[in-house]
């Protein structure tokens, strides 16, 4: 079965890379150029960060279990918090407005909403209202650029 799968994916990959290399350059770039930068920009970030990825995943499987039985301990917040500055502070540039440090800022709005913590939630969740966008958001930006420029080419080109 898994020989099977393998198969169909790369008879698959290689239709894909067969119809992009078919399309015009400027359609090559919006639809696999761009997405294909974006995705190894956040594959790069997420490599840079996997041992804090990892804690994270850890944390936030111990913070669904304790919301389900109750308040989540002060322990696995306080873990949570330091887990934070220490990302933080490996980060070259501010990192604040980042996937992984909004992935962690989301765990502890949730720790301090089961906890009944009002105050401490809000001000997590008013960490969350500026963030970066997500990969769809910043591939669709991009693309978007891309093809206003082209269509002012054409513009140009046709007037």
């Amino acid at each position: 079965m898994t020989a099977l799968r393998i198969g169909t994916l790369s008879s698959a990959f290689g239709s894909v890379v067969a119809v992009s290399n078919e399309l015009a350059p400027d359609a090559k770039k919006i639809f696999v150029d761009i997405p294909a930068a974006v995705y190894q920009q956040r594959t790069a970030e997420r490599a840079k960060a996997f041992a804090t990825l990892t804690e994270l995943a850890t944390l936030t499987e111990r913070v669904k279990t304790e919301r389900a039985a109750g308040p989540v301990s002060d322990d696995a917040t306080e873990k949570l918090r330091k887990l934070r500055v220490t990302y933080h502070a490996t980060c070259k540039t501010d990192c604040t407005r980042g996937v992984i440090f909004a992935a962690i800022t989301k765990q502890l709005f949730w720790a301090y909403v089961s906890r009944g913590d009002a105050p401490a939630a809000m001000a997590e969740s008013k960490l969350l209202e500026h963030l970066d966008p997500t990969a769809q958001q910043l591939i669709a930006k991009q693309q978007e650029d891309a093809i206003d420029k082209a269509i002012g080419r054409v513009s140009r080109v046709a007037a």
